[in-house]
Formats: structure tokens, sequence, C-alpha cells
């Protein structure tokens, strides 16, 4: 039977009150369970594609593409996630495979129709020397550059990795000093094309890197983090009064890139320009806020609030503030939402007047969902920066 008739069943919603807005929710079969982890969106195409992973009919984790269907497994594995998405010139997957929880092993997927139906090829990224596992985690929007992390089999000790050459070359990012493991979990693009012009730069990543005493401190590299070669290493600013931190995702385009930070007792989502940090307020009653993800401009930020019982997505703007997922699409965007939770959201992606968001929450379920929404029109004042912005938010990160 195929995949997409049962367990793996994706369902189009076109929800009351928005003509142009849609719902998809990715099902899981064994235990039910779903989660979007990241989506790509092509805005000269019109194409948005979301990427996560389910438990496929044995209740075994497989990676998942909304075109594809199940992904599959490297030889060996036993089960697949995908964590990140590009579409540049080819549709690109990243993620891990693995062994019954050990061996964990970094691929790529790209997507291709040889016989005019999607398939994808799936291969294993190599490793650093010295190294024995591996995981990937992001990828930039041109599928140049993936990062993520590599060390001991079950990745219970890592350094931070980055993939280049198409993922054929490996190394090791620099750890900044006193910090002993890491790992990069998001990468910026390498260039930016206006009209004919191709505007080259370092890419910037960001990561969590840990100390002596196993406490967590959000890094940025910019290149390969090697000053002889241009590139530089930085640890974030952390909030006042915080002891920690992570940085999650970074803008395509510029310095911004988010996370939380935490003072032995709250989380707290933030957002950071260049390494100055900024708290985005929390919604009423929450417990903690984590910054997932960012647009790719970084003027949108989403990601959960920590509450009792049950996590909430939120979204946050500097026009509206944090609100959260259900009251945006509920009542900025005049959605039906019954019979939706809306616990995580974790990518997002901004187009002109498109926004697309997916994460995972309950419907009927434990599930993945992908939102894609139009915002409403600017202010006629606002209307030449939507203009220039429009030839900047063509990929994500």
């Amino acid at each position: 039977m195929n995949h997409r008739s049962w367990f793996a069943l994706t369902l189009l919603l076109v929800l009351v009150g928005s003509a142009s807005a849609t719902m998809s929710i990715l099902t899981g079969g064994g235990d039910n369970n779903a989660r979007y982890d990241a989506v790509a969106y092509n805005g000269i195409a019109g194409h948005y594609y979301a990427v996560g992973a389910h438990a496929d009919s044995s209740a075994n984790w497989q990676g998942y593409d909304d075109l594809v269907g199940e992904i599959g497994f490297l030889p060996g594995s036993t089960s697949s996630e995908v964590f990140g998405v590009a579409y540049g010139s080819q549709r690109t997957l990243v993620g891990a495979c693995n062994n019954f929880g050990d061996n964990w092993q970094a691929f790529q997927g790209v997507i291709s129709k040889p016989s005019g139906y999607p398939i994808v090829t799936m291969t294993a990224l190599p490793m650093p020397t010295g190294t024995f596992g591996s995981a990937a985690y992001g990828i930039s929007g041109d599928g140049s550059i993936i990062v993520g992390a590599s060390g001991s089999s079950d990745l219970m000790s890592v350094q931070p990795t980055r993939w280049t050459s198409g993922g054929t070359v490996a190394s090791l990012l620099p750890l900044p000093s006193g910090m002993v493991e890491g790992q990069a979990n998001a990468v910026s693009l390498p260039s930016l094309t206006i009209g004919t012009t191709v505007i080259p730069w370092l890419t910037r990543s960001v990561g969590t890197v840990y100390d002596a005493s196993y406490q967590t401190h959000a890094v940025k590299w910019v290149g390969d983090g090697d000053p002889a070669y241009g590139g530089d290493i930085a640890l974030l600013d952390q909030l006042p009064g915080t002891t920690t931190s992570e940085a999650l995702d970074i803008a395509a385009t510029n310095y911004v890139s988010v996370g939380s930070c935490f003072d032995g007792t709250t989380y707290k989502a933030t957002r950071w320009n260049y390494t100055a940090a900024q708290e985005l307020p929390a919604l009423p009653g929450s417990l903690g806020m984590v910054a997932t993800a960012c647009s790719f401009d970084g003027s949108y930020v989403v990601g959960y609030a920590i509450e009792n019982g049950q996590d909430e997505a939120f979204i946050w703007d500097a026009v509206n503030g944090t609100r959260s997922m259900a009251s945006f699409l509920s009542v900025e965007m005049n959605e039906n939402i019954d019979g939706f939770t809306f616990e995580h959201a974790s990518d997002v992606v901004v187009d002109g007047r498109t926004i697309v968001i997916v994460g995972d929450g309950t419907y009927f379920g434990n599930n993945g969902w992908m939102a894609v929404e139009t915002l409403p029109a600017p202010e006629p004042a606002s209307l030449a920066l939507l203009a220039l912005g429009g030839l900047f938010l063509r990929r994500r990160k």
C-alpha cells in the first residue's frame, strides 16, 4: 500500500476564513508521532516544501519529505530524521540516521525525478578524522554548506562540524577559548544574488558550545572561524542575570540569530544582532520561552513557550510583538483552528506577503503541521521597503 494512503497520510485542509491559507498535517503510524522540522520556499516558483520525521508502522522514526514521503534509511540503519532542507539549484535534505540509538551517521539527500516521480538519493556525509558518529543539523539556502556535529558514535561527545564542496569535504570548526565541545546548528547563505549581480561574503554559522563544566554558550562562526582566512569566532552575549545560552538559527543575509538564555530557573527567548542579546517578551503565564528559528532577514521569530502540561508555539515580530501561534492564526489570519493545538514552531519563511510556518502539535494525534498564510498588505509608506525586501526574501537560510 502506498505510504501516503495510511500511516504517513498528509492531509491538506483549506481552513474556513481564508481562501489562500492551507494547513498541512503530517501524521504518524505506530505510536502516531510526527513533526515538521524545517521548510524551504522558492518565491520565484511559488513552491514550499516541509521536512521532518514521523513514526512509521513499526514505530521507528523515519525522515519525511512532503513531496517524496518517507525517505528511507542509509544501509545498516534502522531510523532516520531530517533536520534541514535547501531549495537551490536542486532540493537537498540533511539529517542523520542511526542503528538502535547508536552509530549516528550524517547524510544528505538529493531530490530528483528520473521517471517523472520524485525520489531521494541518500548519501552518507564523510566524518572528520578521529570521529565515529555525526549528524547534520543545518544547510545553507543554496545547498553548498552543511553544518552539524561529529564525535563519538552515540554523539555523547561532539565537535562542531562543517561540510563543503557538495558535502564531500568535512572539517571541524574551531572552539572558542575555554570551550571543550559543541555543535553547529545553522548556517547562512554564502552569497546573495540581486538581479544578475552576485555579492559573495563569508558564511556565518551559529551553534552551542560547552565549557569545562558543561555549561552551554551560544557561539557564532564567520567563515571557517580561522582569522588567517578572514574568519572569526565569538561567543554571543548573554542576557543579564543568565548563565547559559544556545543559538539555534541564523538569518540568511545578516547577523541576526535566535535561541535562548537560561538563568538557572527560566529559559528566555533571545534574538541576537551581531553579538548583542535582546530578550523577546514572554507569553502571559509561560514558565519560559525558546526561540527556535527566524525568517530570511530575521524580522520574524518563532519558537515555543514552556507551560505546565503542554508547550505553546509563538511568533514574534517587531511591530506586533509576541503572540501565541493559535492567536496569530485565528485572530490575525482569521482561521478556524478548531481541533488544533500548536505546541512548537520549528521554522518560518517569509517571502513578500507569504509566510510559511512549520512545527508540531496535536490534531487527532501528535502531528506535524505547516501553515501557509498571506500577511496583511503593508501601509502605503512601507510599499517601497517591501519592494526592496522582495529582492532578498527568496531562499531559506
